[in-house]
């Protein structure tokens, strides 16, 4: 894959992240079973976390265990790992699996190119 199309896909990563992020910041006061039922039309319930699929990404709604739990309104949280796909035609293609802030880096780094 060429480094301008890296970066487009990459970029439009972090747009389909951002998405997500602004979602479950919108609805903070929700549990973790609101948040499945919430994400349900792009999600995979994977017993101990929620897979959340969207665009190109996929990202993990991860429950807390309950004896960490203070005074916390939510009792989950999204994770800054994200999974990067290709789309073409009738599959997934497993681009990069990275941290959020890996992708910022990556990005930056192509732009400069």
């Amino acid at each position: 894959m060429e480094n301008q199309e890296k970066l487009r896909l990459y970029k439009r990563a972090l747009r389909d992240y951002q998405r997500i992020a602004s979602d479950f910041n919108e609805h903070k006061s929700y549990t973790y079973n609101q948040f499945k039922d919430y994400f349900q039309p792009y999600g995979t319930d994977m017993g101990s976390v929620f897979v959340i699929e969207r665009g190109v990404v996929k990202v993990y709604l991860i429950p807390y265990h309950k004896e960490l739990l203070s005074s916390q309104s939510c009792d989950c949280s999204l994770s800054l790992h994200i999974v990067i796909y290709k789309i073409q035609e009738n599959f997934k293609e497993e681009i990069d699996s990275l941290s959020l802030p890996m992708l910022k880096w990556k990005i930056m780094n192509l732009d400069n190119k």
